[in-house]
């Protein structure tokens, strides 16, 4: 069977093509002086709309001719349901071919969709093998799956690595973990200071877990000074999430 060609200026045509695709697609809406906000919100609706399927459109030419990272965002696309009806047959489709091509966004997405069972049975094996792909290219969402993974077969000396590898990235989940170890000493030696370190980080970066985590260090000096406001501070941003255990410490100060 014959197959086409990949070449710069066959995808550079691709990409023009979507570009007068949006352009051709936005313009089709005339604007007036006295539109009101209202028609108008609704007018840049539409024209949203139309612009993810054309968008979608001309993913499809491209994902089709290989390129794997057309194929990683037209798994996005069917994932969301943005520009095409939501399938998680068609998002597990697009991931997997681009995912065998090494992108490591859509080696990540594959293990979820086996760790969700997306599309396809749940198959935990099949996730941690993409998970571990992802995660040996520096994905850090994959990292902290690694993490997760090893915490709960007890290998806290490799979990303690994976966390470390992701919360160099800023990858929050894995601050909060790192946290929680070195709190009670989970593979590493206990150190309310290391641990205050990581809860701060990541509460810092908004994760309710750490607030709550950090709110009750400073309730009980654990670490740091002792400080009601500061415990309450914390204790009302993880509450603020929808935190039960923050909501309880808050009736208790």
């Amino acid at each position: 069977m014959h197959r086409k060609i990949i070449t710069k200026s066959l995808i550079k045509k691709n990409y023009l093509h979507l570009f007068l695709g949006l352009c051709l697609t936005t313009n089709s809406y005339a604007m007036q002086d006295d539109d009101d906000p209202q028609r108008l919100k609704k007018l840049f609706q539409v024209i949203a709309k139309d612009n993810e399927r054309v968008g979608v459109q001309h993913l499809h030419l491209t994902a089709e001719q290989g390129d794997m990272s057309s194929q990683y965002r037209l798994g996005n696309c069917y994932a969301l349901g943005k520009g095409v009806p939501q399938s998680d047959i068609e998002a597990e489709k697009w991931y997997s071919l681009s995912a065998q091509q090494g992108l490591m966004g859509a080696q990540y997405s594959l293990g979820e969709v086996y760790n969700q069972g997306k599309g396809v049975a749940k198959n935990p094996i099949e996730a941690i093998k993409w998970f571990q792909l992802a995660a040996d290219q520096g994905h850090a969402f994959a990292q902290f799956r690694m993490g997760i993974k090893y915490y709960e077969d007890k290998n806290y000396k490799e979990a303690i690595k994976w966390f470390r590898k992701a919360a160099g990235q800023g990858q929050v989940g894995s601050q909060a973990m790192l946290g929680s170890m070195y709190d009670a000493g989970e593979g590493v030696t206990k150190n309310s200071i290391d641990s205050i370190k990581w809860y701060r980080l990541s509460a810092e970066q908004g994760e309710p877990i750490a607030q709550y985590a950090l709110g009750t260090k400073y309730y009980h000096g654990e670490g740091v000074s002792k400080d009601i406001a500061e415990a309450r501070k914390w204790f009302q941003k993880a509450a603020d999430q929808g935190n039960e255990s923050a909501k309880i410490a808050l009736t208790k100060l």
